[in-house]
């Protein structure tokens, strides 16, 4: 597994809007009372012509538009107008409309995460538009589906329903339905980490069909997403190249002011990861209007994360904190964890850089608690995937079952038809004996209930017990976790507070090592750990708190962890972390002041009971004291703990890597 950090990931400031002094536009723009407002120009529309026609079939379409608009703004009212559709649908058996309809209710559904149910109207939907010969809303369908399974982070499926989807696109000749299938079919590989080779063929496929039909806003969409997929591959040169013509192709039609607020957006993120910052401050300032105006709560937080690193990257405070409070208020009227996560974390980074120690902590704990929030959502999400799959699994078999069971019950009918005389006599003969056998098998089973029913009863009282004590760990485990963290606010504030420079370095060292020794009980408190350490996971978390201690200038640091670990004790888990925190350290305070891609990379490898750690870093390597284990404090803390796990930690310096070994036995 491969993380990138991006050091500059919170804070924004008010921008032009600011420096225009109405006060009251200012106000108005980034109220979420705006959102709650009227209906789109579209449904105002729709409703229009909902009162000058009178033909069934005719307002039954309209009713099928007007589900699909109100479908993230009201799904009630969007299931409301689905099921009118569908009502009309079945008076005239018209399957155009049972299609529609169905799927529109489906994905309604889908978003209020009824996703079982939601699968079953998408087949139904499926079924329809086959009788209907309509390739557009089968391949709808597939894209919906794939939609849904990449929200739930199955890219797998994701990208065999886009694959499906764009099949029956391709048989439709349908070069607009062709571009959206492809551009999507590319992001699911781009998030599922494939090659990107993949994802920049079928960005390249939609920018080739979006094109030959003219569709500019659609067309630039592609391209600025291809842009996009260049700088992640690390081609910057091609990335350039193909930002100027995207920049081309959504200028050429501004007149879908969505797509072109997207586009802007998609703009301005390109824009920041090339570091041009004022072009990307104009393209997210008119992508956050453009949201706005079109009354998109949940679009309009996204160039509001843009601008939240761009401000911060400018370090322009004053206005950053206006924008933060904006922040924070549109997330908390949309719900959304991650943002009012964000905007918490931007803010005490505010005031900290302003003096404000007090406001900057009470920020922090706000920050530490909806990121610890964030874990949980995953977690959960991970687990309702889990849940889903089973729950999809178990359908088909009963599918199957049923299908079967059909099918026996038939082939039965007709050897009892065929055989009808030989029963009777067969059943005459061996009546007798089935009813004796049938109280013995009477009696037997009342035995064997009362067994089952004993052992049930112990088995209760084993697992109350189980429970009992996994509840009594995981507490134990949380509170240790939690003193550990007041701890670390604790030297934080007085390190804030120390005027000894040497004094302030001590007690940020030991900040991290506490943070250290937190992580490991953080990971054993967690459901499902049973007291043992994902090493995996806390590496990575780890990784990301030491990343917040050190410079904001410093250039992209690239951490990879490879190979597994779950079986760590905490008797070795204290200690083994320690020593990781205490290498990490090393590397971001001295490995990387002269080096232009710095990467950290640790390998796990497990051989029957003894684990292999090797860490390593691209840095110029120890000094001649250092490398002899006559350093600092730092190599004397290792290797009294090396000593602890009876171990030893082994340097050596290739060309190109500095690297730590050590291994260890782990206990059973």
């Amino acid at each position: 597994m491969v993380y990138r950090y991006n050091l500059y990931s919170t804070g924004f400031r008010a921008g032009s809007f600011l420096k225009c002094g109405n006060t009251l536009l200012l106000v108005l723009l980034f109220s979420p009372a705006v959102f709650s407002q009227a209906e789109t120009e579209k449904t105002k529309d729709l409703l229009h012509q909902l009162e000058l026609v009178d033909h069934d079939t005719s307002r039954a379409r309209i009713y099928g538009l007007l589900a699909w608009e109100y479908r993230f703004i009201n799904t009630a009212l969007a299931l409301d107008y689905a099921d009118r559709e569908l009502a009309t649908g079945r008076q005239y058996y018209h399957p155009l409309l049972l299609a529609d309809g169905y799927r529109i209710k489906a994905l309604a559904y889908v978003i209020e995460e009824k996703i079982v149910a939601g699968l079953a109207l998408y087949d139904s939907s499926l079924t329809y538009a086959r009788q209907a010969n309509s390739l557009a809303i089968e391949a709808s369908c597939y894209s919906l589906i794939a939609g849904m399974y990449g929200d739930h982070g199955d890219f797998h499926k994701s990208i065999e329903y886009y694959s499906m989807g764009l099949e029956v696109a391709e048989k439709l000749q349908d070069p607009a339905l062709i571009a959206s299938l492809s551009n999507n079919l590319a992001e699911a590989f781009q998030s599922s980490g494939r090659n990107p080779e993949l994802s920049q063929k079928y960005f390249l496929q939609a920018l080739s069909n979006s094109m030959q039909i003219e569709n500019w806003p659609l067309a630039g969409m592609n391209s600025a997403n291809l842009a996009q997929d260049y700088i992640n591959s690390g081609n910057r040169v091609l990335a350039l190249q193909e930002l100027k013509r995207a920049v081309d192709l959504v200028y050429r039609d501004t007149t879908n002011r969505y797509q072109f607020a997207t586009n802007c957006h998609i703009l301005a993120s390109v824009y920041f990861d090339l570091d041009s910052l004022e072009r990307a401050e104009f393209l997210a300032l008119k992508s956050l209007s453009g949201m706005t105006e079109l009354n998109r709560p949940a679009n309009a937080l996204r160039p509001l994360s843009t601008l939240t690193n761009l401000y911060v990257q400018k370090r322009d405070f004053s206005s950053a904190r206006i924008y933060a409070a904006r922040m924070l208020d549109f997330a908390e009227f949309q719900g959304a964890k991650l943002y009012i996560r964000d905007a918490y974390k931007a803010l005490s980074e505010i005031a900290r850089i302003e003096g404000d120690y007090k406001t900057a902590l009470d920020y922090f704990e706000k920050y530490k608690v909806w990121n610890d929030s964030v874990f949980e959502v995953g977690r959960e999400q991970s687990i309702a995937n889990v849940e889903l799959k089973a729950e999809l699994a178990r359908q088909e078999l009963e599918i199957k079952y049923e299908t079967e069971k059909k099918t026996v019950e038939n082939q039965n009918l007709s050897d009892k038809n065929q055989n009808l005389v030989y029963t009777i006599v067969l059943v005459i003969f061996t009546g007798a004996a089935f009813l004796a056998l049938t109280v013995l098998l009477y009696f037997s089973n009342q035995k064997k209930n009362r067994i089952n029913a004993e052992l049930q009863e112990q088995k209760k009282k084993v697992e109350q017990q189980a429970v009992e004590k996994g509840m009594l760990v995981h507490e134990i485990h949380h509170r240790v976790k939690n003193n550990l963290t007041m701890l670390k606010s604790l030297l934080y504030l007085q390190a804030k507070s120390a005027q000894d420079e040497f004094a302030q370095k001590i007690l940020a060292e030991t900040q991290a090592r506490i943070q250290s020794m937190a992580l490991v009980h953080q990971n054993l408190y967690e459901e499902g750990n049973n007291g043992r350490l994902d090493f995996v996971e806390f590496l990575e978390s780890l990784f990301a708190e030491l990343m917040t201690g050190f410079d904001r200038s410093d250039p992209e640091i690239e951490f990879k962890v490879s190979g597994t670990c779950d079986e760590l004790t905490i008797s070795q888990a204290i200690p083994l972390g320690l020593i990781m925190n205490e290498l990490c350290t090393n590397s971001l305070k001295y490995a990387f002041q002269k080096v232009e891609n710095p990467v950290i990379q640790v390998v796990l490898t497990q051989r029957a009971n003894v684990l292999e750690i090797q860490y390593s870093d691209n840095g110029p390597g120890l000094g001649e004291a250092a490398a002899q284990g006559k350093g600092g404090f730092g190599f004397k803390l290792l290797q009294i703990l090396t000593r602890q796990l009876d171990t030893r930690l082994v340097y050596t310096k290739t060309d190109q890597l500095s690297v730590f070994t050590l291994r260890l036995e782990i206990h059973p």
